[in-house]
């Protein structure tokens, strides 16, 4: 193996594991994308790239000894799993039921990008039921990242927060 298909190979590998791994987070975690253009962004460019690294993983596992019948074998499989990795990406960045965003209710004063807010969950034109409120606070991690939390307003600490609600609204 030339050290050009070594750096590819462990490259690859490399980009496999850190895509399961985000994607693990994502699942098992209160991690989310911040909005769904975020959603379709970072979705869109893993399932190109996580199928692109499998490919590109035969340039460590082809090897010159490897018969005819070794090597065609080896890059069907790697082929089949690259297609069904990218089937698989795709219809897991399908979803009908979600949160959507009602409400900003409160603003933190000391980092106004950390905020609390009322969400709907609903499974849209499937959904025959009343859709479940409930309240968040959300703070962005990263760009297009936000790490979110259930809470409950009536112990919040309300020196650290600006309420952004009419004094009118009904609490959910």
């Amino acid at each position: 193996m030339t050290s050009l298909n070594r750096i590819v190979f462990i490259s690859s590998l490399f980009v496999i594991v850190l895509i399961i791994t985000f994607r693990m987070l994502l699942s098992l975690t209160h991690l989310e994308y911040a909005s769904n253009a975020a959603s379709a962004s970072l979705n869109s460019f893993t399932g190109i790239l996580l199928p692109l690294a499998i490919v590109l993983t035969l340039t460590g596992t082809l090897f010159e000894k490897d018969g005819i019948l070794a090597a065609i074998s080896k890059v069907i499989l790697t082929l089949f799993v690259a297609l069904v990795t990218l089937f698989l990406m795709m219809v897991s960045g399908i979803g009908f039921c979600g949160w959507s965003h009602r409400e900003t209710a409160f603003s933190n004063k000391e980092n106004p990008s950390k905020t609390i807010v009322i969400r709907d969950f609903g499974c849209g034109a499937m959904d025959g039921g009343p859709t479940r409120s409930a309240v968040f606070m959300v703070n962005p991690v990263a760009p297009g990242l936000n790490w979110t939390v259930e809470v409950d307003t009536l112990k919040l600490d309300t020196v650290k927060w600006t309420s952004l609600r009419d004094n009118n609204q009904k609490q959910p």
